[in-house]
């Protein structure tokens, strides 16, 4: 039979990601006023985890209450873009560990520079070199 996508994605050039939770108006998580979104997963274990319970790997096609693409992000973090840009603030992934998702980042990151947001990546540095060059491009902080 043919394949169904995810209910989630609408375009194919969505990126879907696993996502725990997202949090608005942090003063915490970067500078100014951000919107923070907190990813699914982490292979780290680190003992000292602010965040253990978005350790465990999340499929987000097969979790859909996991799941959002880079364009639900956008529309998310577009609803506070006038407090996000007057305090000079902006969107941060943190997780879990955003690295272990590079293309999800990377493509919320784009998302947010469209809309002339500024991006902070809260990262333990997990995953290879070509995994932090594709995020760390679209990364001010």
């Amino acid at each position: 039979g043919a394949e169904v996508a995810p209910k989630h994605i609408v375009s194919p050039l969505d990126v879907l990601g696993s996502v725990y939770a997202m949090e608005t108006f942090s003063t915490t998580d970067g500078p100014g006023i951000r919107v923070n979104v907190f990813l699914q997963g982490c292979a780290k274990r680190c003992q000292f985890c602010c965040n253990p319970e978005t350790w465990d790997m999340v499929d987000p096609e097969n979790n859909p209450d996991f799941a959002m693409t880079d364009a639900e992000i956008a529309t998310e973090i577009a609803k506070y873009k006038p407090f996000l840009t007057a305090h000079d603030g902006g969107i941060t992934i943190s997780g879990g560990e955003p690295l272990m998702q590079p293309k999800f980042v990377a493509a919320v990151y784009k998302q947010a520079h469209t809309m002339g947001i500024t991006t902070c990546l809260d990262t333990a540095c997990h995953g290879l070199e070509k995994d932090w060059i594709e995020v760390l491009d679209h990364t001010d902080y």
